[in-house]
């Protein structure tokens, strides 16, 4: 995909920040949803929606601190700090904050909560598939992204093939 040309390069970043955009929306969409029908939803975000009622802080907050002590905690296992990694982790995890607490707070506005039980579970079922359609994009966006020659021999099974750095 990507090639010496840099028009081709530059048609690869942008189909590559496209669907990182895109996941980010559409997992944001998801947890907001099942957030919002009360039904059940993905593990952090339930950790969250339990922490916002136990501390009375916002979802918002409580999403925020968990992105930073997940990432502490990364840097702790890894034992060394890698400013990249640790910056992209905290990028990721203050949009996708966001964007939780917004689609939680745009949905809240709607009915949607009043609907039958058997169409609000229907809806959240929706919402866990959005979320893991919305995972499965950001690992493929996120293993190109940082695809070296390096990590290809160390996975050979996969059969990639990553242009020299």
């Amino acid at each position: 995909m990507i090639s010496s040309d840099s028009h081709e390069h530059d048609e690869s970043a942008m189909q590559l920040g496209f669907y990182l955009v895109f996941s980010i929306l559409l997992n944001g969409f998801g947890n907001g949803l099942t957030v919002c029908m009360n039904l059940g939803s993905a593990l952090w975000t339930a950790s969250a929606v339990n922490l916002t009622h136990t501390l009375h802080w916002s979802l918002l907050v409580v999403l925020l601190v968990e992105g930073v002590a997940v990432t502490a905690t990364n840097v702790l296992f890894l034992g060394r700090f890698d400013w990249r990694r640790v910056l992209g982790n905290l990028v990721y995890m203050f949009l996708f904050a966001y964007v939780v607490a917004g689609f939680t707070d745009l949905l809240g506005l709607t009915p949607i909560r009043s609907w039958p039980l058997a169409v609000r579970i229907v809806l959240d079922i929706f919402g866990v598939t959005c979320i893991g359609v919305a995972v499965s994009i950001y690992q493929r966006v996120n293993v190109i992204m940082h695809l070296t020659t390096t990590s290809c021999r160390s996975s050979a099974s996969s059969g990639c093939t990553a242009a020299p750095q």
